[in-house]
């Protein structure tokens, strides 16, 4: 009888601690539930500061998203938040703007008197580094050339310069320093730009140059009225948008992504005009074959 007893009583302690360890268990997990859930809500909730930020970049941007957007893209690798696309960041920028007061919103983009300097000056920064940006991609599109590192610090030197002292980026310093070069570094991922290696092809000739253009040239004087179409006496580079296909780049040249417009518009105008000498010239300019 007593070790029957003793047998239920043992049954009993461990149903018991089954039980306690269960309910533990529950708790906890209701627990982490609950910070999951207050994570959850917090994410991509700015405070005043950051939606400070965020306005007077837009409005020092020339009401251009790009540089307040990457400033929200840099908030929230910082925070762990979920990653969002350009145009979900983009579409944030704007709901900001929508939402403050005109005269809030006027006295914080008040560069001779701000209202709040601290979130002044780090809107400059990112205002600025996105201005090398796109002076950086202009270069690679009109001229097809990247910019060095030496370049970029001189050209953000330049342009900071012409803030008041007091709301001036820090000087980043030149090509020689390590601590400049790493900051360039920095700048060029955050705003997504690569290293690309230039494709080595055969040198083009002088000669096959000018045949090549004597060819186009005979292929464009017959379209069109006499003097509708000006071609240049001396053949010029062509770059296609997207690439870093230069003779002048180095071996490793830092590249921007810019939309591919160069195939697109020579498809359109070869399909333009398809039965003509002219859509023929593009067709095979964009094959390669053209000599």
């Amino acid at each position: 009888m007593a070790t029957r007893l003793e047998s239920l009583m043992q049954q009993w302690a461990e149903a018991t601690v089954d039980i306690s360890e269960h309910r533990r268990a529950t708790r906890a997990a209701k627990k982490k539930s609950a910070r999951g859930a207050r994570a959850q809500a917090a994410h991509w909730v700015l405070t005043v500061r950051e939606r400070r930020v965020v306005l007077i970049a837009y409005a020092l941007a020339g009401y251009d998203a790009e540089a307040a957007a990457t400033f929200l893209a840099s908030l929230g690798r910082q925070r762990c938040w979920p990653q969002k696309r350009e145009e979900e960041l983009s579409r944030m920028v704007e709901d900001v703007f929508l939402s403050v007061d005109v005269g809030e919103f006027a006295a914080l983009s008040d560069v001779d008197a701000p209202s709040d300097c601290v979130s002044m000056r780090l809107a400059i920064e990112y205002v600025e580094q996105w201005r090398v940006v796109a002076w950086a991609r202009r270069l690679l599109v009109t001229a097809g050339l990247a910019p060095s590192t030496a370049a970029v610090l001189e050209r953000f030197e330049e342009d900071r310069g012409r803030w008041p002292e007091e709301l001036r980026p820090p000087w980043r310093g030149t090509a020689a320093e390590p601590r400049a070069r790493a900051w360039v570094r920095r700048w060029r991922a955050r705003w997504g730009g690569h290293f690309g290696k230039v494709r080595v092809r055969e040198p083009v000739t002088v000669e096959a140059a000018h045949a090549k253009a004597a060819a186009v040239a005979s292929l464009l004087a017959g379209v069109g009225a006499p003097g509708e179409h000006q071609v240049a006496s001396r053949p010029q580079a062509v770059c296609r948008h997207g690439t870093a296909v230069c003779a002048v780049l180095p071996q490793h040249a830092f590249d921007f992504p810019v939309p591919e417009q160069g195939s697109h518009l020579r498809s359109q105008i070869a399909g333009r005009f398809r039965d003509s000498r002219l859509g023929a010239a593009f067709a095979a300019l964009g094959r390669g074959s053209l000599a």
